[in-house]
């Protein structure tokens, strides 16, 4: 079993914050927002891919007043990670 939950700290002030209100407010009143997250790690560059991922729990904003990160939590059936390719030095090769 690959299934579980992923948390995304996200700032609340930014556009994907905004993207993510407006899916849970849709999802709300269908009940049909599911799909793939495609998540990439900047510093390693390694990619994972939650299959079948919906908002489970969003964030309570009643008492943010400033730029802060929210805590944004999904559910998937499956996740894959796709290890890094290492940068390569063609000179020479």
């Amino acid at each position: 079993d690959r299934s579980g939950e992923v948390d995304f700290l996200i700032n609340n002030e930014s556009r994907t914050h905004s993207l993510l209100l407006a899916l849970a407010t849709t999802d709300r009143f269908t009940r049909a927002i599911q799909g793939p997250i495609v998540m990439v790690d900047l510093n390693s560059g390694e990619l994972f891919t939650f299959t079948n991922a919906y908002i489970t729990t969003e964030p309570d904003e009643q008492r943010a007043t400033t730029s802060v990160e929210v805590t944004w939590t999904f559910a998937f059936t499956s996740i894959e990670h796709t290890p890094a390719i290492p940068a390569r030095n063609n000179v020479g090769d």
